[in-house]
Protein backbone atom coordinates (compact mmCIF):
# COMPACT_ATOMS: atom_id res chain seq x y z
CA UNK A 1 0.00 0.00 0.00
CA UNK A 2 0.90 3.68 -0.58
CA UNK A 3 1.10 6.66 1.40
CA UNK A 4 -1.77 9.26 0.47
CA UNK A 5 0.82 11.79 1.56
CA UNK A 6 3.93 11.15 0.14
CA UNK A 7 3.24 8.15 -2.49
CA UNK A 8 5.76 5.76 -1.20
CA UNK A 9 5.57 2.27 -0.05
CA UNK A 10 4.34 1.41 3.54
CA UNK A 11 5.33 -1.82 5.19
CA UNK A 12 2.51 -3.54 6.71
CA UNK A 13 3.50 -3.03 10.36
CA UNK A 14 3.37 0.97 9.46
CA UNK A 15 1.65 2.89 12.39
CA UNK A 16 -0.48 5.22 9.62
CA UNK A 17 -2.04 1.78 8.26
CA UNK A 18 -3.22 1.01 11.81
CA UNK A 19 -4.87 4.43 11.88
CA UNK A 20 -6.77 4.10 8.84
CA UNK A 21 -7.71 0.97 9.95
CA UNK A 22 -8.59 2.14 13.35
CA UNK A 23 -10.55 5.17 11.43
CA UNK A 24 -12.39 3.12 8.88
CA UNK A 25 -13.47 0.14 11.68
CA UNK A 26 -15.14 2.90 13.56
CA UNK A 27 -16.72 5.26 10.39
CA UNK A 28 -17.77 1.44 9.90
CA UNK A 29 -19.34 0.98 13.54
CA UNK A 30 -21.30 4.03 13.74
CA UNK A 31 -22.67 3.67 10.37
CA UNK A 32 -24.05 0.27 11.42
CA UNK A 33 -24.81 1.89 14.66
CA UNK A 34 -27.16 4.47 12.84
CA UNK A 35 -29.07 1.96 10.23
CA UNK A 36 -29.23 -0.06 13.09
CA UNK A 37 -31.13 2.22 15.43
CA UNK A 38 -33.23 3.60 12.79
CA UNK A 39 -34.24 0.33 11.30
CA UNK A 40 -35.24 -1.31 15.12
CA UNK A 41 -36.50 2.60 16.04
CA UNK A 42 -34.37 2.73 19.52
CA UNK A 43 -31.65 5.46 20.75
CA UNK A 44 -28.52 5.53 18.67
CA UNK A 45 -26.79 5.91 21.76
CA UNK A 46 -28.40 2.38 22.92
CA UNK A 47 -27.67 1.41 19.22
CA UNK A 48 -23.99 1.95 19.84
CA UNK A 49 -23.38 -0.25 22.85
CA UNK A 50 -25.18 -3.29 21.52
CA UNK A 51 -22.82 -3.15 18.73
CA UNK A 52 -19.55 -2.48 21.31
CA UNK A 53 -21.21 -5.29 23.32
CA UNK A 54 -21.78 -7.89 20.29
CA UNK A 55 -18.28 -6.81 18.94
CA UNK A 56 -15.95 -7.45 22.42
CA UNK A 57 -18.34 -10.48 22.69
CA UNK A 58 -17.06 -11.10 19.16
CA UNK A 59 -13.27 -10.79 20.01
CA UNK A 60 -13.31 -12.25 23.17
CA UNK A 61 -14.96 -15.65 21.98
CA UNK A 62 -11.79 -17.33 21.39
CA UNK A 63 -10.14 -16.87 24.67
CA UNK A 64 -13.43 -17.52 26.24
CA UNK A 65 -13.74 -20.92 24.80
CA UNK A 66 -10.01 -21.61 25.39
CA UNK A 67 -10.29 -20.61 29.60
CA UNK A 68 -13.72 -23.06 29.15
CA UNK A 69 -11.47 -26.26 28.24
CA UNK A 70 -8.67 -25.12 30.62
CA UNK A 71 -11.23 -25.60 33.12
CA UNK A 72 -13.25 -28.60 32.11
CA UNK A 73 -10.99 -30.88 30.40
Amino acid sequence: MKCPTCNQNLPEDNECLSMIDYYVSLAVREIVARVVSDEVGIDIMEGRKILVDLLKDERDAPENIRVWFEKNI
